[in-house]
């Protein structure tokens, strides 16, 4: 891997370290901070909670949609497979196994015959990290427009639009709602697309105004988890269809101000922080943490929350979500030193111990100079 490589990959880990904080401080909010949101849905009401999930995942998306680009550019069509089934689908069936053994053994799962607990087990493995499962389709998808249509855009967008009447079972509805994202970040590593400091400014700006403008409308039926992807059997099409789209538009509105946002930040504070560093590592670890939290939150936040059973200052709420983070960064990190369990449960390819810290010279996608 020579040095530019390394230095963007740098970029992007510190992206995902601040993609994946906010998914625990997300979490922190729902589960973690107001006895009013316990057993509701009024956490879809918190400001900050609303302004998290209108770009976070997408976000995430996008960068996986731009490291997706490296995957398939070095491999040919098998070695892709065994690629996705190493990185994506091992950690899903290892993970929503355990998952289905934990549900046994605390008694949430009590049925009879074997049809009932082969449908629960796969209902379990569908249900288990779900963003894993919408990566991995979107992927699938990707790979086989780039393989047999050349990246077509034409058909890549004919498939977004068909999204719309195809059924959201299996929780297809997730993968709809960010092949958008993935298929961007493909297309901007793709075409190597470069924008200037000086114009990341305006598009900050713009950006910034559109995501502040597009928050005033988010309300609990456009969250995907509520109202879904699909507009057939949908009492109001027209409805459903402008959920999808401020979905859409918010999303990107969300990621694009915030990359260009960290990366005009970073110019500056890149060498004088540890911050960085520190985000970087954090971003390597992502899909650990991302596995472990859910544990954390079910069977640590939520029986303590209930003991304690007052409001949480927000404050304290990102201290909450700093603890988590740090608890599953020891847990992945514990992960990542065992080689089966590294292979099995993270999803690496070639085992080869932890990795090192970043480094703190990284070279921004977004931008078109190294940063210093």
């Amino acid at each position: 891997m020579n040095s530019d490589k390394k230095q963007r990959n740098s970029y992007l880990d510190i992206m995902k370290g601040i993609s994946i904080f906010l998914v625990l401080l997300g979490h922190s909010i729902q589960y973690g901070s107001k006895i009013s949101y316990v057993g509701s849905r009024l956490f879809f009401n918190d400001p900050v909670f609303k302004l998290i999930y209108s770009f976070h995942m997408p976000l995430f998306a996008l960068l996986s949609g731009y490291l997706f680009f490296y995957t398939i550019k070095k491999r040919t069509p098998k070695e892709l497979v065994i690629n996705r089934v190493k990185t994506l689908v091992l950690p899903i069936i290892c993970w929503g196994t355990i998952d289905f053994a934990v549900r046994i053994l605390t008694g949430q799962l009590n049925g009879s015959g074997i049809i009932w607990w082969v449908k629960r087990y796969v209902i379990t493995l569908f249900g288990t990290l779900w963003f894993l499962w919408a990566i991995l389709l979107c992927s699938a998808i990707v790979a086989g427009i780039h393989y047999l249509f050349r990246d077509n855009k034409a058909v890549m967008l004919l498939l977004m639009i068909a999204f719309f009447i195809t059924p959201d079972k299996f929780n297809l509805g997730y993968m709809k709602f960010l092949y958008p994202f993935f298929v961007a970040g493909y297309m901007w590593n793709l075409h190597g697309v470069r924008v200037r400091n000086k114009i990341q400014k305006v598009v900050l700006i713009v950006s910034g105004f559109v995501l502040l403008i597009l928050l005033h409308f988010m309300q609990t039926g456009t969250y995907i988890y509520i109202s879904g992807f699909a507009i057939l059997g949908k009492e109001n099409p027209w409805i459903q269809m402008y959920y999808d789209l401020y979905r859409w538009t918010i999303g990107f509105a969300g990621s694009v101000f915030v990359l260009s946002g960290i990366n005009l930040l970073m110019n500056v504070t890149v060498n004088k922080f540890k911050t960085a560093k520190y985000l970087g590592v954090v971003g390597t670890l992502s899909m650990g943490i991302y596995a472990v939290q859910g544990y954390v939150f079910q069977y640590v936040i939520i029986p303590v929350f209930a003991i304690v059973g007052v409001d949480v200052p927000f404050i304290l709420v990102i201290v909450e979500a700093l603890l988590i983070l740090g608890i599953c960064c020891g847990i992945t990190l514990f992960l990542k030193k065992i080689k089966p369990l590294s292979i099995c449960l993270l999803g690496v390819e070639r085992y080869s111990g932890v990795r090192p810290c970043v480094q703190l010279r990284v070279y921004s996608p977004v931008g078109g100079s190294p940063i210093k």
